[in-house]
C-alpha cells in the first residue's frame, strides 16, 4: 500500500510541476507581448497606468528564473518609454509607481540581498539593469532642483543613486553598462 502511494504522490508532483512550467509558459507570453507593445506603440500614460498590475506582476516574477529575462526586459522597456524630462509632466505619475518597485528590489531579501548573497549574476546583472535604466531614464528627475514640490522627492532621488551605485560597486563589469545604449551610440 506504501508504494502505490508513493507512486500517487510523485505523480501529483509531476502534475504540479508541469502545471507550474504551463503557468511560467504563459507568463512568459503575457511579458513577451507587453514588452513589444511598450517598444512599438505608444501608449498614453494614463491608460498605462490601467494596467500597471501587469507590471507589478513583472516585478514579482524576478524571483523566478525562467521568468528572469523576460520581466528585466518589460520593465526597462516600460522606463525607455516613459522617460522624465523637465516638460514631461505626464509621465511622472509613471514614475510614482516604478520607483518604489525598483528600491523594492534592495529591501525585499528574496532578490537583491540574496542574489549578492548567493552570488547569482545572472539575477544580479537583472536587477542592475533595471537599476540603472531607472538612473537613466529619470535623470532629469535626479537632476532636477529641489524645489518645495520636488523637495519631498529628494529621498527617492538618493536612494536611486545609492542603489545605482551599490550596482556599481559590484565587481563584474557589465553589470552598470547599457548595451543597447553603448550600441545606439556606436552607430550613430
Amino acid at each position: 500500500m506504501s508504494v502505490l502511494r508513493q507512486a500517487e504522490q510523485q505523480l501529483q508532483q509531476q502534475q504540479q510541476q508541469h502545471e507550474m512550467t504551463v503557468v511560467l509558459q504563459h507568463f512568459e507570453k503575457i511579458f513577451l507581448c507587453l514588452q513589444t507593445w511598450l517598444r512599438y506603440t505608444r501608449i498614453h500614460p494614463q491608460v498605462m497606468e490601467k494596467y500597471f498590475y501587469l507590471i507589478h506582476a513583472a516585478f514579482r516574477a524576478l524571483t523566478q528564473i525562467k521568468l528572469l529575462e523576460v520581466s528585466v526586459d518589460v520593465i526597462v522597456e516600460l522606463m525607455r518609454s516613459y522617460p522624465t524630462s523637465p516638460n514631461a509632466q505626464s509621465n511622472s505619475m509613471m514614475y510614482q509607481r516604478v520607483v518604489p518597485c525598483v528600491l523594492a528590489l534592495q529591501t525585499q531579501p528574496e532578490h537583491f540581498t540574496q542574489a549578492m548573497r548567493e552570488e547569482d549574476h545572472d539575477r544580479l546583472r537583472g536587477y542592475c539593469r533595471i537599476v540603472i535604466e531607472l538612473g537613466e531614464s529619470c535623470m532629469s528627475w535626479i537632476l532636477s532642483a529641489a524645489t518645495e514640490q520636488q523637495g519631498e522627492d529628494q529621498p527617492l532621488k538618493d536612494q536611486v543613486v545609492d542603489l545605482a551605485l551599490l550596482c556599481s560597486a559590484i565587481p563584474e563589469n557589465d553589470f552598470a553598462t547599457n548595451d543597447t545604449y553603448r550600441r545606439r551610440s556606436i552607430t550613430y
